[in-house]
């Protein structure tokens, strides 16, 4: 198989979305661990995943144990605490694939809206940290992911609507 051997990391693998995505590359057959500030926790929910999946391969430990264990690293961490993360674990990340799904949102009694971001987006923040400069940033708008014709990387294109970045750090 073409992911034969590959482990996907999730930072963030506890919130809803991390979870969601561990548990559907878990399905597909590929190990998975999952990342979170807190050990127990990143390890609690890994067991809670394999309780409700079944026989599949999900650990936890912190998010820096997780990025360092990953060959492809799922950033799905809150906004607030995005480029921190990423300053301290670019080091890690160096030559791996990191999908970035972290959306620039506040939050208020109304509910979720939109922030502005220095570098334009969440991905392109990302790019900033762990490549330096955003030159040859790639980013895949969230309707082509679902296109089978659509084969990221794609150099020079830039999506407006993007939602995961696509690179090689």
């Amino acid at each position: 198989e073409l992911l034969a051997g590959v482990t996907i990391a999730v930072l963030g693998g506890t919130g809803a979305q991390g979870r969601g995505l561990a548990r559907r590359f878990a399905m597909a057959g590929l190990p998975v661990v999952l990342g979170s500030r807190s050990a127990e926790k990143a390890s609690a929910t890994a067991a809670a995943l394999i309780e409700t999946v079944g026989d599949v391969s999900i650990t936890g430990g912190t998010d820096a144990e997780a990025a360092a264990l990953g060959d492809v690293v799922v950033i799905a961490v809150p906004w607030d605490g995005h480029r921190e993360l990423l300053v301290e674990l670019a080091p890690l990340l160096a030559g791996k694939i990191v999908v970035n799904c972290v959306n620039p949102l506040g939050f208020d009694k109304q509910g979720a809206f939109a922030l502005l971001v220095t570098e334009g987006s969440a991905a392109q923040q990302a790019a900033e940290v762990l490549l330096g400069v955003p030159e040859g940033l790639q980013l895949v708008a969230l309707i082509a992911l679902g296109d089978p014709h659509h084969d990221p990387p794609m150099p020079k294109r830039r999506a407006i609507d993007e939602c995961v970045h696509y690179h090689r750090f």
